[in-house]
């Protein structure tokens, strides 16, 4: 057997110590349960139920599977993950009342996460307007995207209402 000589002076390259090996899934594409646990619906569901070809339920499965997933991530050394929320999910209806059980998915998957060693990336919009904001225009509508910005007369919303649905995703986290 012969040794190539490049191979001993140039040995191969090594990631830095810090690089992301990552993953990701997209909400809708994965997870399943998209008429459970207080999930309001998508355009995609009335679409994709007409179209008689396919069916995002069960998907992967990744509500009911995600910590054998993230086992796997972390056993093969994927150490980041992009994920989406689901916006029907966490608002069945777009805005107004949040489900918890949609909240407490989420806080689950990221302790899970965390658990194996695996930093979440947060997408929260991936093409899953929940179904009563699709139907007035999506994001033509100034309505979906927000109110005006504050004014010196108007107020922001509060850290502390904005922690109250989301945790903070650094694996620092306590919460």
């Amino acid at each position: 057997m012969s040794v190539n000589p490049a191979s001993v002076t140039n040995p191969p390259a090594q990631f830095p110590e810090d690089f992301v090996f990552g993953g990701a899934t997209a909400a809708y594409q994965v997870e399943g349960e998209t008429r459970t646990h207080g999930k309001g619906k998508v355009a995609w569901d009335d679409f994709l139920e007409a179209q008689g070809r396919f069916s995002p339920d069960p998907a992967s499965d990744f509500y009911n599977q995600y910590p054998v997933d993230l086992e796997l991530c972390e056993e093969f050394g994927i150490n980041g993950i992009r994920l989406s929320i689901a916006w029907s999910r966490i608002f069945p209806n777009g805005t107004g009342e949040i489900n918890p059980e949609g909240v407490q998915f989420y806080h689950d998957l990221f302790a899970e996460c965390h658990k194996h060693h695996v930093e979440p990336f947060v997408t929260l919009h991936h093409f899953d307007t929940p179904l009563p904001l699709f139907e007035k225009g999506d994001f033509l509508n100034r309505e979906t995207i927000g109110p005006t910005p504050p004014t010196p007369t108007s107020r922001a919303p509060s850290p502390a209402a904005s922690r109250r649905i989301w945790p903070r995703l650094s694996s620092a986290s306590t919460t």
